[in-house]
């Protein structure tokens, strides 16, 4: 008892408020600073947790076993603290139990250095220190009927950027870790003018709900207390891609269709603290989206997992629906392998549906149902279906028709069709020749570019004087994609658009 005793016989009793659900350690000790008036920042983090600088830490703090010595666990005890009032349990639902067990020990002793590396945290590009976020409202409010505003952690979560009260879009300081900001114990009401507003007022409603949406789901996975194991979150997330008809019949995903509906659902999210992720997304790789459905034993972050549940599933209770009924699986391996098998049987039908009753090629079939043509020769000799293999014979004609194509900027799907070929032929193709590759992408970006251009002509002429808002909530519009692949053209032909939006400045 003496830390509390030292707290205590300095009058320093009567100064300790209780913490209130919801609210996180560094908003308590941020009030108990500002109540008992103790005056340097460093005193009171050293008399709570006999550091000068360890209360300064925002989302996982060390000695914490110290703290509740210091407070007598008048506050609960010091797990009940990091359960309840730290970052921990928006972790704790993404992560194994071995694991948070090791970060509560580290949070209980005197080190938290390599926390965020037990986490697995510096090798996500996710944000890996968390700015202090607040609701301009709420604050006011609570100085208004307590005279002192609070930190809650339903706020504080990588994926929230919305208060669920108001309805408004929060506050955040850019870098909460500058000495200045996060050591003085600021509350909300010290960082207005430090502060900044990510979410514009004017983004469609559409978009407003889904930043609603998010933060539903990180709330209810922090206060869900189940593990998600990475392997059960495949089986329930390859059943809704399977559902979605994002699935081939052989068991291969359509990647295409699954980066362009991720995209069109999360881009605006790109430039919001935390998310610059999903510009990896945008590339050839799929960044995350192909460790993350491939099956890659390594851990994300859990902004990437909510994101993939709020694209495939309606609600929270619909996504742990979902997952409960894998989660009794001993081998997920060999479920989603059963799974698979359940597509090839059907695949077999097809095939014999198109080769052998209506005499398509194999090669037609097998563009017909997006797989390769290995797979339906294997599908032939299996069932002794004849078939006679085509040498591909690069003639001077071939390569002529090939490099016409090209420079039309024709699509992989028209090249395979006019060539008779296989996409995957092309892709090997032009995998060998890069210089024929880099013509063929800037042919085909050109082709896309003056079709979107014509599509969202065509919206202005219907809808005149037609703003921002009006032209994103039109389903199919081309905006977005424009805003991300030709936003030059946008901002000179369009000002009014990169008035109202940040990402085509």
């Amino acid at each position: 008892m003496g830390f509390a005793n030292d707290l205590f016989q300095n009058h320093h009793l009567d100064c300790i408020p209780a913490i209130s659900p919801g609210e996180s350690l560094f908003s308590w000790c941020s009030r108990y600073h500002r109540i008992a008036g103790i005056g340097t920042p460093a005193v009171t983090s050293r008399r709570l947790f006999g550091s000068n600088t360890a209360g300064f830490v925002l989302d996982f703090p060390g000695r914490l076993g110290h703290f509740g010595k210091a407070t007598a666990n008048l506050l609960g005890t010091s797990v009940d603290l990091i359960h309840q009032h730290t970052h921990y349990a928006f972790y704790a639902a993404f992560r194994p139990p071995e694991t948070m067990a090791k970060v509560q020990a580290m949070m209980l002793s005197n080190s938290v250095e390599r926390l965020k590396f037990v986490l697995g945290l510096p090798s996500s590009r996710a944000a890996t220190s968390h700015p202090l976020k607040f609701c301009k409202s709420c604050a006011n409010e609570e100085k208004d009927d307590h005279g002192i505003a609070r930190w809650w952690l339903i706020n504080q979560w990588p994926t929230t950027w919305i208060c669920p009260k108001h309805k408004q879009g929060l506050h955040y300081v850019s870098n909460p870790n500058n000495q200045y900001t996060v050591a003085s114990w600021p509350l909300p009401d010290d960082l207005g003018e430090l502060s900044s507003v990510a979410t514009s007022e004017n983004l469609p409603d559409k978009t407003w709900d889904q930043l609603e949406q998010l933060g539903r789901l990180s709330e209810l996975a922090a206060k869900s207390q189940i593990q998600f194991r990475p392997e059960i979150l495949r089986l329930a997330f390859y059943a809704q891609l399977q559902a979605a008809g994002w699935i081939h019949p052989n068991g291969t995903l359509r990647w295409s269709d699954i980066q362009n509906a991720f995209l069109n659902r999360h881009t605006y999210l790109v430039d919001y603290p935390g998310f610059d992720f999903i510009r990896g997304i945008q590339r050839e790789d799929l960044g995350i989206l192909g460790p993350m459905l491939r099956g890659s034993k390594r851990l994300q972050h859990p902004s990437k997992y909510l994101l993939l549940i709020d694209l495939l599933f309606n609600s929270f209770e619909e996504f742990v629906e979902h997952y409960r009924q894998y989660s009794s699986e001993e081998d997920p391996v060999l479920t989603k392998f059963q799974m698979q098998r359940k597509n090839d049987d059907s695949l077999d039908k097809s095939l014999v549906e198109l080769v052998i009753q209506k005499d398509m090629s194999l090669n037609k079939a097998a563009l017909g149902l997006g797989i390769t043509l290995k797979r339906v020769m294997t599908w032939a000799e299996r069932h002794k279906v004849p078939y006679q293999k085509r040498p591909h014979k690069e003639s001077p004609e071939f390569t002529k028709r090939l490099l016409k194509l090209i420079s039309k900027g024709a699509s992989r799907e028209e090249i395979a069709e006019s060539l008779d070929v296989s996409r995957r032929w092309i892709t090997a193709y032009m995998a060998r020749n890069q210089k024929l590759r880099a013509n063929w992408y800037k042919a085909n970006l050109n082709k896309q570019i003056k079709s979107r251009r014509k599509e969202l002509l065509a919206l202005l002429e219907e809808h005149p004087g037609a703003d921002q808002k009006t032209i994103r909530n039109i389903p199919g519009n081309p905006f977005q994609w424009l805003v991300r692949n030709d936003h030059q053209w946008l901002k000179q032909n369009y000002p009014f658009f990169g008035t109202r939006n940040s990402q085509c400045k």
